[in-house]
């Protein structure tokens, strides 16, 4: 399951708005209380749902917060909003490798190119449950990636 927050800031407030919201669903889910931890990665689901274990993934994009929720199963999302990407050339030549950068530069509209590539990214570095990693991309993994308005979104998954 996928849902977008809209006007929500990674602010402390917009922090808080995101996890009560991520309790509702959960608990309409589950038909009862559900508990959520924080991890030095982000919160986590404390129960099993319905016999099922509860993988989940956050990100935020301009004033849009995404939740991705997925059972029994790894899940990584991540949304980059094109007014993010000002300096996309110097995070991308840390990260990605040459054959990458050279595709990105020679994009019709590179900043888009980047935003893409950087929200898929980072969706596999959280389905596979690894840190960002200069030049070692994370393992390959089935990944849907969709333009919403002016955010790239890149959903990971088996």
């Amino acid at each position: 399951m996928l849902y977008a927050l809209p006007l929500v800031s990674r602010c402390p407030a917009g922090r808080a708005r995101v996890r009560k919201a991520l309790l509702s669903i959960l608990q309409t889910w589950a038909g009862g209380p559900v508990l959520i931890h924080e991890t030095p990665r982000g919160p986590e689901v404390a129960d099993h749902i319905q016999g099922q274990k509860i993988f989940l993934s956050l990100s935020y994009a301009g004033n849009t917060a995404w939740i991705a929720l997925a059972a029994n199963a790894p899940i990584g999302v991540d949304a980059v909003s094109l007014g993010e990407c000002e300096d996309w050339e110097d995070v991308a030549s840390l990260y990605f490798e040459e054959k990458t950068m050279h595709s990105l530069k020679n994009a019709p509209s590179p900043t888009r190119a980047f935003a893409l590539a950087w929200a898929k990214l980072e969706a596999r570095c959280k389905h596979a449950g690894l840190p960002l990693r200069e030049k070692v991309p994370p393992p390959e993994v089935r990944t849907f990636t969709q333009w919403i308005g002016n955010s790239a979104l890149a959903v990971a998954l088996i």
